[in-house]
């Protein structure tokens, strides 16, 4: 995770700043450069701030914030603008003007963005009003108040002022400096807010945490080549051991209390080490160094605690096998639901633009009609032509008897001369009936109307035939979908029938010996049964009217005999 690196500084003059951070000519590598929020220029503000210094101290012009970026946001400067105008407006505002510039350094190592801010919020320029009434008593030539008698009130509270030529005043059109970017509260802000800002954008960041994390050690200028190699050497074991520390911190392996203390106890001997050579001495890197391997060391035993504390025991790693197979056959369930009732809405879609097809065709009413009035039309055609055969028939047998008839019977024969000329009348007619009517117009017409007709009902037919044939595959895909959920929830009560027998092996034995138990009662009770039955197997059967019978028999016989006693008796 990277360190949320961001520092501020002061600007007296904030005009040559700006040019500098856009100059190509003294930037070697301008990435991007944004006036957008720009609405004053920075000449406004230096005029602004000379004109209203207080002191013979050069007013702060502006301030300039420095953002150490991720170097792969040079492959997107689309989301390199959104990260930068991101920052600068969730820590400026939108009513404040600021300009930015991203530059690579020499090397193209570090990616950083210079932001020029004004401590100043724009403001509307308006006329100044008065806040309140003034009095003048014109006697005594001083102003006065309200209580005074003899005072007039010369201006009213809301009136416009002017100033002694008699100009129109007017406020400033920017606002007092804000405080808080002088506050040392302001300099952590801008670091918090950058780490807020690249987290927000999947750029892991972190801010400086002084409590647990070695600060840096720091060059200055005509440094040795040996305390250069020092520092480097230090540095490098202080980012590996913040590296660790703030791993362990994070992820709760080391409580905070106990890292603070770490870091007090690294610090005051690295101190006193140096101390004794006054520089950084090869002891103080050696016991970084130490305390990196000590920070690893804590951080593997507290892991060996975790991962032997939460070791699973055989009957867990039993159950999560069965709950892995389970869920396994759960999923390709689902996913088979799933694609089912995918292929039912496009099959639903497929057959609902089938209905629409078949709705859209045309029902040829009109031209059913006609196809009937051309059929009436070739059956009468046919009709009149049998009645034409009959007739003929009629009239041939007619001249068949004319011809049998001798020269004076013809005379005599005269109805069959009345029914003649009818007959002949009749089939005139029908002839000339006959020969109006174009019959192969009409059949051609009704057949080219049956055709048309034909294929509208054969289309329809067909589209009918598929509609169907698509809404049963939906009758079929949704009872497949159904055993599928009914299969599931037979998994998922299985799962936990087997965890609990798992779970509770002595209760399942217990049911077991009971169901032995049950079963062995069962089947003794049957045996018994059975011996009973074989036992009354040799005696015989008697019906209830049987030994009533009996009974009575045995009863007559008793009393006679008792009687014959008696009788005995008396005679003797």
């Amino acid at each position: 995770m990277a360190k949320a690196f961001a520092r501020q500084t002061k600007l007296k003059n904030v005009v040559g700043r700006s040019e500098y951070i856009s100059d190509n000519q003294r930037q070697e590598h301008i990435v991007l450069h944004s006036q957008e929020n720009m609405i004053h220029s920075w000449n406004e503000y230096a005029d602004y701030e000379k004109q209203n210094k207080k002191n013979k101290e050069e007013n702060i012009q502006g301030r300039e914030i420095i953002i150490a970026l991720p170097n792969e946001l040079d492959q997107d400067r689309e989301k390199l603008k959104e990260i930068v105008d991101d920052y600068s407006f969730n820590l400026l505002g939108d009513n404040r003007d600021f300009e930015y510039a991203v530059h690579w350094n020499k090397e193209k190592t570090n990616l950083h963005a210079h932001i020029i801010y004004s401590e100043r919020e724009r403001q509307k320029k308006e006329p100044k009003r008065y806040k309140r009434d003034y009095y003048y008593n014109y006697e005594e030539g001083k102003m006065s108040s309200k209580k005074d008698p003899e005072a007039v009130i010369t201006k009213h509270k809301g009136d416009i002022k002017y100033d002694k030529e008699g100009e129109i005043e007017y406020t400033d059109q920017f606002s007092k400096k804000d405080t808080q970017f002088k506050s040392r509260e302001y300099n952590e802000k801008i670091k918090e807010q950058l780490a807020e800002t690249l987290n927000k954008h999947d750029f892991k960041s972190r801010v400086f945490d002084s409590r647990i994390e070695l600060p840096q050690a720091k060059l200055y200028k005509g440094a040795s080549k040996d305390y250069k190699d020092k520092v480097s050497q230090s540095n490098k074991a202080r980012r590996e051991y913040n590296k660790e520390i703030v791993n362990a911190v994070d992820e709760k392996l080391m409580p905070m209390t106990i890292a603070i203390m770490r870091k007090e106890s690294i610090m005051k001997s690295v101190k006193e080490e140096n101390s004794k050579t006054k520089s950084i001495s090869s002891r103080g890197i050696e016991i970084i160094k130490e305390s990196v391997q000590e920070v690893k060391v804590y951080i593997r035993e507290k892991l060996e605690i975790i991962k032997e504390a939460f070791k699973p025991t055989p009957l867990e790693l039993e159950i999560k096998s069965l709950e892995d197979r389970t869920d396994e056959k759960i999923k390709n369930l689902s996913l088979s639901i799933a694609e089912n009732k995918a292929e039912m809405n496009n099959i639903f879609e497929r057959a609902s633009a089938m209905r629409e097809q078949r709705d859209q065709l045309p029902l040829y009413k009109e031209e059913e009609k006609q196809v009937k009035v051309h059929e009436d039309i070739i059956k009468s055609y046919e009709q009149m032509n049998r009645e034409i055969r009959y007739v003929k028939g009629e009239l041939k047998e007619l001249e068949a008897d004319y011809k049998k008839l001798k020269f004076y019977e013809i005379f005599k024969e005269k109805p069959l001369s009345i029914k003649h000329d009818k007959l002949k009348n009749e089939l005139e007619v029908l002839e000339n009936k006959v020969e109006s009517i174009n019959i192969n117009k009409h059949k051609s017409t009704r057949k080219n109307l049956q055709s048309k007709i034909n294929r509208v009902k054969n289309k329809r037919n067909k589209l009918y035939s598929e509609e169907r044939q698509a809404y049963n595959k939906m009758d079929r895909l949704e009872e497949s979908n159904e055993d599928h959920e009914k299969e599931i929830e037979k998994l998922v009560s299985s799962l936990k029938e087997k965890i609990f027998e798992l779970k509770n092996p002595e209760l399942v034995e217990k049911r077991k010996e009971e169901k032995t138990s049950m079963r062995e009662k069962i089947a003794s009770a049957k045996t018994k049964a059975k011996e009973r039955n074989e036992e009354t197997k040799g005696k015989p059967k008697f019906s209830i009217e049987e030994l009533q019978k009996n009974k009575k028999e045995i009863d007559r016989k008793q009393k006679l005999s008792k009687k014959k006693t008696r009788k005995g008796g008396i005679s003797r």
